[in-house]
């Protein structure tokens, strides 16, 4: 196990959601082959509150360590967003998803 701090992860599903169980699948994976340091996975159908308390606007949402993805993340974009997220780096790459996916709001 690595010496830097691991990242912690919070996922954002909702029950007939066709993608949230692979990211949910991939954060688990990475929680026990110990790439993550906690991983918390919420029901926005049932925690609405805390969703929109999150800024939550369509499901998957994950966060990673700093890092807000929305959107289905397949287990190698979840594996590269936890590499970065424990090496401190990707913000370039943080900022094109955010382009990429209509989230100017949140890169300002």
């Amino acid at each position: 196990m690595s010496s830097l701090a691991l990242p912690e992860a919070l996922l954002f599903l909702a029950p007939n959601c066709a993608h949230c169980p692979l990211v949910l699948d991939a954060l688990a994976r990475a929680l026990k082959e110990g790439r993550l340091g906690r991983l918390e996975a919420i029901n926005a159908v049932t925690q609405p509150r805390e969703a929109e308390r999150q800024g939550v606007r369509a499901v998957p949402w994950t966060r990673i360590g700093p890092f807000e993805l929305s959107g289905a993340l397949s287990p190698e974009e979840v594996r590269r967003w936890i590499q970065r997220a424990t090496e401190g780096t990707g913000w370039s790459d943080y900022c094109a998803h955010l382009i990429e996916n209509r989230q100017l709001d949140r890169l300002l």
